[in-house]
């Protein structure tokens, strides 16, 4: 597509309303055919109101990509694509939609449950309360995922606000997503469960330091190195006890002549090309006028000056002798 091409779509989608002739309706779902319709469809979209509070049209057109190919709804996609200490993510139930709506996917073969849901003294779900989840794929074997309070509290999630707030379903979620990631991560394409994502802390700025015997040889080195250089030793003393006395060049003395450097000479085939040229430019200034233009004629030239850079000094040395 030509500069003008461009153009010339990008004016005539810019017309309200426009846009939408040229966007296909295919099995429920929108197909933009290229990233300027969806731009246009997400500004619609936005200027709609029914969008999330921190979104912006350029959140939404990324979303909509997104889900074009996740192969979901676009209400789907704006309301189910999560963004999680930078990184996209699905809402769990959107998840379990996106695969459920795959044809791989074994509807039979899909289970979810929790057992021993009794509360504790605190009236907390006990360590033992485990959340199940089974899927499976048309033609493979099924996958079990399972996800206990005992491990929320392993990985320090149970004291947090959503756990203590919703228990039960965070720990469904785990189970799904580790699940559906396995059995489908080519329907996914890589996305991951935002509220598990939700429980991740945001690493940033992390530093690694090697410590003890794992310390690196060259680590050892570069660190005596820096020791070393930090340390300045004082005026007129060395590295040891002893004082040390570097040698100091005499001052020059004003008076002195500079030494002449020996020049090399020049090589002999240039010499004699210099030579020859000075020979040649006293032969054609001593020549009248229109034999001066029959010599350089005879040799190609169109002045005296070309000689410096043609090749045929020797024949128009010769030519100039005969005359």
């Amino acid at each position: 597509m030509t500069t003008e091409e461009r153009t010339e779509e990008s004016t005539e989608l810019s017309v309200t309303g426009e846009w939408m002739a040229r966007v296909v309706i295919r099995d429920g779902r929108m197909h933009y055919p290229t990233v300027l319709h969806a731009f246009r469809a997400a500004e619609f979209y936005f200027k709609s109101g029914i969008c999330l509070k921190n979104d912006t049209p350029q959140s939404i057109a990324a979303k909509l990509m997104m889900g074009q190919e996740l192969q979901c709804p676009d209400s789907a996609a704006i309301r189910g694509i999560a963004v999680i200490n930078g990184t996209p993510s699905l809402w769990g139930d959107v998840m379990l939609g996106i695969c459920q709506g795959s044809e791989v996917f074994d509807h039979a073969g899909f289970k979810e449950w929790v057992e021993n849901r009794e509360p504790d003294a605190a009236g907390r779900l006990a360590d033992h309360c485990t959340a199940y989840c089974t899927v499976q794929r048309k033609g493979c074997e099924p996958v079990t995922q399972q996800f206990s309070i005992a491990d929320a509290k392993r990985a320090g999630l149970y004291d947090r606000n959503t756990w203590k707030s919703y228990p039960q379903r965070m720990l469904t979620m785990r189970p799904r997503s580790w699940a559906l990631r396995n059995a489908f991560s080519d329907v996914l394409q890589g996305f991951g469960c935002a509220e598990e994502l939700e429980d991740c802390d945001m690493v940033v700025n992390a530093e690694v330091i090697d410590t003890g015997p794992a310390l690196s040889r060259a680590a050892q080195l570069r660190d005596q190195l820096v020791d070393a250089d930090s340390v300045k030793p004082e005026p007129g003393r060395g590295a040891g006890t002893e004082e040390s006395v570097e040698p100091q060049e005499p001052p020059p003395d004003p008076a002195a002549k500079p030494e002449a450097k020996e020049e090399t000479p020049p090589p002999l085939e240039v010499t004699r090309q210099q030579e020859l040229r000075r020979k040649i430019r006293a032969q054609y200034n001593a020549l009248p006028v229109d034999q001066k233009a029959a010599a350089l004629k005879n040799v190609g030239l169109q002045s005296i000056d070309n000689i410096i850079l043609e090749d045929n000094i020797e024949q128009l040395s010769q030519l100039l002798d005969g005359m």
